[in-house]
């Protein structure tokens, strides 16, 4: 039998917890905080273990508890509020790790495609990809995210326009943004902005954010914010040679909130990361709203900060601690300032006055939703409802080493506090059941979307092969050519940074190569490994390194959590 004190501690862990962090909303050009109103700074890492090999219907980055566990104390060491993850499956339950994120104040930017065959648009002949089987995967995404609070937006595709694709594409994404928009509308409590993400093609960089923000009257398409792709500032460039101060002239006068969707140039390494006091320093927050560091973990292209072995265990590389560095430098209280010029920033009316390469479309015609779409916005797409849900412990129970080669000793997640201050307990009895359920759904699932699995093999294999590049850091040529080769491939695919010129001076850019390695195999925890309170107040069941249980929604406790609170003291006091 428990001891009284392992009774009396998991009866106190049951009450611990983690509060949900406030949804974050557009306001004008800037994230603002909806509850204290105060401006949101994205202050990000691009989020994507293992790069497109490492995703599956069976796995993807936000389906394994533990690893998300891991990155997100790792994260909140880093000083990220952010993070942005490419390729998901919405067969999969990713409760526990949003919930994880959630607790530690980590707010997710979820882009909707997946490199799976018919799980993206089609850049070169967009209305072929354009039908229902294309919407069940966007559809999905957005069904199984649109509960978590941390839920800060989605992206409607990844460097889907080129050069090549300058006319064909635009249109389509718009399409894409108005038909999730109108989902969002139907099935979500709040709304969710819906943004785009854009290589930085300097030719085209200005008709990309004009022709997205602009307003069309008859049709909710534009984007609510716009993320650009940009590794323009190398080493110990500065504001003026990276071609900053360009950008930042090109988006004063934008209406809606602009951010880097990643950044982080590795041509000159250990990366020093010190474009971050220019990205948050007076003159850019004019402009910008913030930005995500490409990548959070290391794959064959080098760009990540954390190595992850193949058993879970990860080290800090030295481009971890400069980033850490020059966050510690922020100045939070002036970037979390809002400024009413940026609240009162308004869309124009779209007009073919605000494109101005001939190659860029000029039309704001859209097309038409395929037959059965609106269906599915009306009745919902049938995929997996995501809800806040408890999770077991919050010690990193993997190896974490310095990048000094020091194993770093009791890390662990930090619990955050909501706006308010208040912690509160839920009850997760739900979640068990709905686990118990969604297992036979998931195996069904799985059966159904290993065939399309199946036929992309051959698809992502040419296209990975395409981005192995021995030359990472290719002339803008060699871009132009890398994008051809890829225009039938994935909207989302694996993050490609892309490296057009942004100014005559400006240093040429790298172009990151997915990794084709698959993702590190961790187990997920069990459900042997999360303690839920039984009628005798007794841990159940138990584990010889008991976790603590904490929960990661910011309402009130339940009653049915509160009669198992009572219920279990009753359990002890019989005991006692």
């Amino acid at each position: 039998m428990p001891s009284t004190s392992t009774l009396l501690t998991t009866f106190v862990a049951l009450a611990a917890t983690a509060s949900a962090v406030t949804p974050v909303v557009v306001d004008g050009k800037d994230f603002v905080n909806s509850e204290t109103k105060e401006r949101f700074p994205i202050i990000g890492v691009d989020y994507q273990p293992g790069g497109a090999g490492g995703f599956s219907t069976k796995k993807d980055p936000l389906s394994s508890p533990k690893d998300c566990l891991r990155d997100a104390a790792l994260m909140q060491r880093l000083g990220v509020n952010t993070n942005r993850v490419y390729n998901l499956s919405p067969s999969l339950n990713h409760d526990e790790c949003a919930s994880i994120f959630n607790a530690a104040g980590i707010y997710m930017i979820l882009d909707v495609n997946s490199p799976l065959q018919g799980d993206n648009l089609d850049r070169t002949q967009p209305w072929n990809s354009y039908n229902p089987g294309y919407f069940k995967q966007v559809f999905g995404i957005i069904e199984g995210f649109k509960d978590y609070p941390n839920t800060l937006a989605f992206f409607s595709g990844n460097e889907v326009i080129n050069e090549q694709a300058a006319h064909a594409a635009p249109a389509y994404i718009r399409a894409v943004q108005r038909d999730m928009k109108a989902y969002i509308a139907k099935h979500a409590t709040r709304h969710i902005p819906v943004g785009y993400s854009a290589a930085d093609v300097r030719s085209i960089l200005l008709d990309q954010a004009n022709y997205f923000q602009c307003s069309i009257s008859d049709a909710d398409s534009h984007a609510d914010f716009f993320g650009l792709n940009s590794y323009s500032w190398c080493g110990d460039s500065d504001y003026h040679a990276s071609g900053y101060d360009v950008l930042t002239e090109d988006f004063a006068n934008s209406s809606f909130p602009v951010i880097f969707s990643e950044y982080g140039c590795n041509a000159v390494q250990p990366r020093k990361f010190s474009e971050v006091q220019a990205l948050y320093g007076e003159e850019m927050t004019q402009a910008f709203a913030g930005g995500l560091v490409y990548e959070y973990a290391q794959e064959e292209n080098d760009y990540g900060l954390v190595v992850v072995d193949s058993s879970g265990d990860a080290k800090l590389r030295e481009d971890y601690e400069a980033l850490r560095e020059q966050y510690g430098k922020l100045d939070m209280d002036r970037l979390k300032k809002a400024s009413k010029a940026h609240t009162e920033a308004e869309p124009v009316e779209c007009s073919a006055s605000l494109i101005t390469s001939g190659e860029f479309l000029d039309s704001f015609e859209l097309p038409e939703r395929p037959h059965g779409v609106q269906a599915m916005i009306d009745d919902g797409c049938g995929a997996k409802v995501g809800k806040i849900v408890g999770f077991g412990g919050r010690d990193v129970t993997q190896k974490i080493h310095g990048a000094n080669g020091e194993e770093l000793s009791g890390v662990k997640l930090d619990m955050k506090e909501s706006e308010s201050g208040e912690k509160h307990a839920t009850d997760d009895k739900d979640s068990d059941d709905k686990d118990s359920d969604d297992k036979d759904s998931d195996d069904k699932e799985d059966d159904e979307k290993n065939d399309d699995e199946d036929k992309s093999e051959d698809n992502n294999g040419d296209k990975e092969n395409d981005e192995d590049k021995d030359n990472k850091h290719s002339s803008n040529d060699d871009n132009e050519d890398s994008d051809n080769d890829a225009a039938s491939q994935s909207t989302t695919q694996s993050p490609e940074p892309t490296t057009e010129a942004t100014s005559a001076n400006a240093q040429s850019m790298p172009t990151p190569t997915p990794s084709k390695h698959n993702a590190n195999a961790i187990s997920t925890p069990s459900s042997s490994t999360i303690i839920h309170a039984t009628a005798t107040g007794s841990a159940s069941p138990s584990a010889s390194a008991t976790p603590t249980y904490y929960t990661g929604d910011g309402s009130k406790p339940s009653s049915s959590m509160l009669l198992g609170l009572l219920s279990g003291l009753a359990g002890l006091v019989a005991l006692l």
